[in-house]
């Protein structure tokens, strides 16, 4: 368990490795890759939230793209 929270950590872990089953597209593998998130962002403007905000705040994964 102790590896595996290691690769976590690194961002060496997949998509593939935690979601055997699901047929994802190649670039959503990675899914640290993605910049510009508002996750992954400060918000300096709070006030200035807007609906798109709250879509993309979080970036891509199984549970929110679709698949086959």
């Amino acid at each position: 368990m102790d590896s595996e929270n290691q690769k976590i950590s690194q961002h060496e872990i997949n998509q593939s490795d935690i979601y055997k089953d699901l047929s994802v597209p190649k670039r959503f593998e990675s899914p640290y890759f993605f910049k510009g998130y508002g996750s992954q962002r400060d918000n300096n403007y709070p006030v200035y939230r807007t609906s798109n905000s709250d879509y993309g705040f979080y970036p891509p994964c199984p549970h929110t793209v679709p698949h086959k």
